[in-house]
């Protein structure tokens, strides 16, 4: 094997050397590079977020600086706020599938946040403070319901009125005999009533839809009884044999009980 002089040995030493920092050195650059790269575009998506952040809230401060000065509500009367400023909606509005009571039926609907840099925890306010337009009239809320995430924010309105469906009447009354006192007097007037005659009488509730509550319906169904008027009957039953709910009220001092 030959032997290579000294000087040969020392410049191949020397030049892998060269070559080795050479490396290194184009691996730094590339590695400060691609470093230099991610940290500018980090810095241009922040801005980017901070700016549009700061244009939303500097011009929801000059909305709610005017609605101070000249004393007008922040968030307008409207059931679809659509703007930069009003960054909510509502669904379309949902009866409930029963009535609640008489004449009074539940309704209920979703707020949705349409601007993303609106926090989640402003929709419960926002539910509170946006109307919706049922049966013509503009209604907030009787309240509002967080369901966690995923779910939403839902508004509840208990309407009662325009709800012929859930306006239950009362059929033919039908005298059932006499009967001394009153169930329907006061503690009071109890006193005085116990020897007085009262009218049993007797009605099948009517217009009574099917799901609904028969118990409550029937308590919650006034009536006008030889000119008399009863928020609600003295008891209700519902008749085994044909389904019928029915009410019963005791009429003091009704003609021919004397």
């Amino acid at each position: 094997m030959p032997i290579l002089p000294s000087h040969r040995l020392q410049y191949d030493e020397r030049e892998h050397r060269s070559r080795a920092t050479a490396t290194r050195i184009r691996q730094l650059a590339a590695s400060f590079l691609f470093l230099l790269g991610l940290v500018g575009f980090s810095f241009v998506v922040f801005g980017s977020v901070v700016t549009q952040s700061l244009i939303v809230e500097s011009r929801r401060s000059v909305m709610e600086t005017v609605a101070y000065v000249f004393q007008i509500p922040f968030i307008r009367p409207a059931p679809s706020v659509n703007t930069t400023e009003y960054a909510y909606e509502w669904d379309p509005v949902r009866p409930g599938e029963h009535c609640l009571r008489f004449a009074t039926r539940e309704y209920t609907s979703k707020i949705r946040i349409l601007d993303s840099l609106v926090a989640p925890s402003e929709a419960m306010k926002a539910c509170r403070e946006i109307p919706i337009e049922i049966h013509g009239q503009w209604r907030k809320t009787d309240w509002c319901q967080d369901l966690g995430f995923g779910r939403g924010v839902f508004g509840f309105w208990i309407i009662d009125f325009n709800e012929p469906q859930c306006e239950t009447r009362w059929g033919k009354f039908n005298e059932l005999g006499c009967s001394v006192g009153s169930t329907n007097a006061s503690n009071v007037e109890a006193r005085d009533a116990k020897s007085l005659p009262s009218k049993r009488v007797e009605s099948r509730l009517e217009n009574l839809q099917p799901g609904s509550n028969w118990q409550i319906m029937c308590v919650t169904t006034p009536a006008d009884i030889e000119g008399r008027h009863f928020g609600s009957p003295a008891a209700c039953f519902k008749d085994p044999r044909e389904g019928a709910t029915y009410g019963e009220w005791e009429v003091r001092g009704a003609t021919g009980c004397n």
